[in-house]
């Protein structure tokens, strides 16, 4: 949530390095950027994708992940509220691909 319990600006997800690669939601890149959310006053959220750290599943080539990305949103996202998507590397290909179907 942003500094000083202030009412956020909306959700920013974002989505981490392939997980093939050693990509996690612990990435110093994924890290900075939910930071520099958190500065401007947005919500920031980060998550493991399937089969990462404590996460269920199995990797799926990309398909699976972008489905992951939109469970996340939809726990978390209240109807309507802004939404701002960003990844690094796989995890922009995963946001981006998330963008088509919200």
């Amino acid at each position: 949530m942003p500094p000083g319990g202030a009412t956020p600006a909306g959700t920013a997800l974002v989505c981490h390095p392939n997980p093939t690669q050693g990509g996690t939601m612990d990435n110093k890149v994924v890290q900075t950027l939910a930071r520099a959310f958190l500065q401007l006053g947005w919500r920031a959220v980060r998550f493991n994708f399937r089969g990462i750290g404590q996460s269920t599943g199995a990797w799926d080539e990309g398909r699976g992940e972008v489905d992951d990305a939109l469970a996340v949103l939809d726990a978390v996202r209240a109807p309507g509220e802004p939404l701002l998507l960003a990844g690094f590397s796989f995890g922009g290909y995963v946001a981006s691909r998330a963008a088509q179907r919200v």
